[in-house]
């Protein structure tokens, strides 16, 4: 089988499953009877085609970057790991190395980056976290960040088991794990804390909407300011992004310049239906207001750098949360807006159709 087939049956189940969940309601009695055996095949799926996928594939991005971490890891062992950045990821690496497999590695990665999006699902939307789960696996970004962004995917994945976690002292441990999983981490954590105290989305809002007119109207100045601040000499990779240079998103050729009306279109959307949630139908919760909040504020550090090469490493910084904002309220309560059972229907059809238009125009310039 070649590697563009593979891809293209994994995309095309995904959409396959989303038009037959779509058709129930996200409450109703065959979502809650079949919820536990369809989010675990869906698990073992995502885990099989994630740990068996083409190393040298140009549709895989950094993976085959990854698997040179790792081989050069198996080969010189711990003082290979000493120079890496990502002391979290790198520690990861070396001890995966004992097992002398590359599936191992990618199966244990990939184990890592869904188990704990499972897990927050199903102990916080117990009767219908299949559809919670379908809708994260079928993102825009999830399929990139699993075999392309496997440090982001990761520490992005324990911000969300962090993020849900009631507990203040498996909070902060967690977060401290992602954030040496990889540093970027450290927006999302930083927002997320910022929330504690300042939770209203109405000044989220504003702050996105300020950035967005600068951005629009100032052009790549703003990124230019900011990127000359010795807190982007700390770590090269964060000054590399904000002025357009890293190999290894050069080895793999992406590349996106220019104002992305798409993307920006695309980010609105959560901001759009939390805004509705929120402010028209009154959904009561802190907790979504502080990850409501903590999206915007994310996606309007994005925008800054949106004329930057690369900035799709800003964009998923926002965009993880991207599936739980635009449907926690709708998980949470049965009749929060009017014809729900439609909406639902609209919101995971929309979610997967995205998705899959973005995975045929990515075919297209293969």
């Amino acid at each position: 089988m070649t590697t563009g087939l593979y891809v293209a049956l994994y995309y095309i189940f995904f959409l396959l499953v989303t038009l037959v969940v779509s058709k129930w309601s996200w409450h109703g009695r065959m979502v809650q009877e079949n919820g536990s055996k369809w989010s675990i095949s869906l698990v073992l799926l995502v885990l099989l085609v994630f740990t068996y996928r083409d190393i040298d594939s140009k549709y895989f991005g950094d993976t085959v970057a990854y698997y040179r971490m790792y081989r050069n890891v198996c080969k010189y062992g711990f003082s290979e790991i000493l120079d890496y950045k990502d002391y979290g990821y790198a520690i990861l690496t070396y001890m995966c190395s004992y097992f002398r497999s590359v599936q191992a590695y990618f199966f244990i990665v990939a184990f890592l980056y869904i188990l704990p999006v499972y897990y927050v699902f199903r102990q916080n939307y117990s009767s219908n976290y299949v559809v919670a789960l379908l809708l994260f696996i079928c993102s825009f970004s999830f399929f990139g960040y699993g075999t392309n962004g496997l440090r982001n995917g990761i520490a992005t994945s324990l911000c969300i088991f962090a993020f849900y976690s009631p507990r203040i002292v498996v909070q902060v441990v967690v977060l401290v794990i992602a954030f040496y999983m990889h540093k970027s981490a450290a927006l999302p954590i930083l927002a997320f804390l910022l929330t504690w105290r300042y939770n209203n989305p109405k000044y989220y809002f504003w702050i996105w909407g300020v950035v967005f007119l600068l951005v629009l109207f100032g052009g790549n100045a703003l990124v230019g300011n900011i990127s000359n601040y010795d807190f982007f000499e700390t770590d090269t990779r964060l000054h590399d992004y904000s002025t357009g240079f890293d190999q290894l998103e050069r080895e793999v050729g992406f590349s996106s310049t220019g104002f992305r009306w798409d993307f920006v279109l695309y980010s609105t959307i959560p901001m759009v239906l939390g805004y509705i949630y929120v402010f028209k139908y009154k959904f009561q919760d802190i907790f979504y207001n502080r990850l409501l909040c903590t999206y915007i504020l994310c996606n309007a550090f994005w925008l800054i750098y949106i004329y930057q090469p690369y900035n799709n490493r800003f964009a998923y910084l926002s965009w993880f949360l991207y599936p739980i904002i635009i449907a926690h309220p709708l998980l949470r309560q049965k009749n929060l807006v009017p014809n729900q059972k439609l909406k639902e229907r609209y919101i995971i059809l929309g979610n997967e159709l995205f998705t899959f238009i973005m995975f045929l125009i990515n075919q297209s310039k293969m």
